[in-house]
């Protein structure tokens, strides 16, 4: 729209978060419910939209300007059309399936079920994702993880097998 763009200034990414800054001496937020409480900010405000979107499977990323929410971005991920196939011929193969994700629990499990994925483990941070496949190898199970971004690194590395897709790289 040719808008002018202002440069943010003193940026600070927060993994499993989001992320701060100032933008034309405005303090901005961007990120999930947690980083909002971190920094004392309500969001009862808009806690109906966020109840009703988790539920339809989407990620919420909500934004506050000098400590006051001031929004927020509905993102929707689309599902594969072949991956609840391909997650069944895996667990017909013996393989167990579990989502492990930074996503808002009504979010992950809207997606899980119409993925046929049981297990759920959701609104955990990039080190809690990289402590769960630690537990789950320490248990004695193989670990294959799949991952699309920045925020599934630890998981990865700390899997038998990692599969990176996409920024996951």
């Amino acid at each position: 729209r040719g808008l002018p763009l202002a440069e943010p200034k003193d940026f600070r990414n927060q993994p499993g978060l989001g992320v701060a800054g100032q933008i034309e001496g405005r303090a901005v937020l961007l990120g999930n419910q947690v980083l909002m409480r971190q920094a004392g900010i309500d969001t009862a405000a808009m806690t109906a939209d966020l109840e009703r979107l988790a539920g339809l499977g989407h990620a919420v990323v909500l934004i506050a300007t000098d400590g006051k929410l001031a929004g927020l971005f509905d993102l929707a991920d689309t599902v594969k059309t072949n991956a609840a196939a391909v997650l069944g011929e895996l667990r017909r193969a013996g393989l167990r399936i579990v989502m492990l994700t930074g996503d808002h629990e009504r979010a992950a499990r809207a997606i899980a079920a119409e993925l046929g994925i049981e297990e759920v483990v959701a609104e955990v941070t990039p080190q809690e994702k990289g402590a769960a496949v630690r537990r789950l190898r320490q248990a004695g199970r193989v670990v294959g993880m799949a991952g699309d971004g920045i925020n599934d690194a630890a998981a990865l590395a700390e899997a038998d097998v990692g599969l990176a897709m996409g920024n996951g790289t």
